[in-house]
């Protein structure tokens, strides 16, 4: 019980003090510092006037039986698509009017909406959904460093599943040019596709080959990152000793 309270105490004190440094730093800016993904951009919906498409009262096409699903609309569709599909009338001006359809996903209960940060914070000492979910929170409150110390705990607790780390690397494209912000998501998103690449051997850095070329990143600076991903490694490797009482990372996962 003390080691796990301990532990607690210790994750809080890191997340609080802001001492997830593992991304790469400016390189022309001297010294090492915190680089960080962006928050993602908030974009609104669009929605169509309500005068262009109505629902029609048959409303449901019956895409998720089995014996219908095949062809909507004269597209063939897979058998197991997850979705309800759903007619709509489209006025085209003019007294045109077509048919058209959405296929609408189903409703999926968010399992931690009823938690609280410090929720999920006591309970991603063991569980790695809690730890993923907090780290996307505080993605999106632009708190990059501690979350994205939380995906990094993720996966050191389900090292099958490095879907935190990829969701990490989808927010480094968002900004690219000739720009020192930019240089620096091109090496975050080398840092962390290299960290990934330790529990998932298909991953790879060479589509960003150009892009580093682009950037000019040196044999140093790749070397400097290099580092910083062995850095993210033995802290993870911490985390699954005390939770799990041993590390498995750099061996066959």
């Amino acid at each position: 019980m003390n080691k796990t309270i301990g532990g607690l105490i210790a994750l809080a004190l890191a997340l609080a003090a802001g001492l997830a440094v593992w991304l790469l730093p400016l390189a022309d800016e001297g010294g090492p510092g915190s680089a960080v993904v962006p928050a993602p951009e908030k974009v609104a919906a669009e929605n169509p006037p309500a005068a262009e498409i109505q629902s029609s009262a048959d409303g449901n096409a019956g895409a998720n039986d089995e014996s219908e699903a095949g062809t909507v609309a004269g597209v063939g569709q897979l058998r197991d698509f997850n979705c309800s599909m759903t007619k709509h009338m489209v006025h085209l001006g003019d007294g045109l009017v077509t048919e058209a359809y959405s296929c609408d996903p189903p409703d999926v209960e968010d399992p931690f909406a009823a938690y609280s940060d410090a929720d999920l914070l006591v309970m991603s000492y063991s569980d790695a959904g809690a730890a993923e979910e907090l780290g996307r929170r505080l993605l999106f409150q632009n708190e990059e460093g501690p979350a994205n110390e939380m995906m990094l705990r993720a996966v050191a607790l389900r090292p099958d599943d490095i879907s935190p780390l990829q969701y990490l690397v989808s927010h480094t494209g968002s900004l690219r040019g000739p720009s020192r912000e930019a240089r620096r998501q091109v090496g975050n998103a080398y840092i962390i596709s290299k960290t990934a690449s330790h529990f998932d051997p298909t991953i790879s850095t060479s589509w960003l080959k150009d892009e580093l070329a682009e950037h000019q990143f040196t044999a140093e600076d790749i070397e400097f990152m290099d580092r910083l991903v062995e850095g993210n490694l033995e802290r993870m490797r911490a985390v699954q000793v005390e939770v799990f009482g041993e590390s498995r990372i750099g061996e066959a996962l």
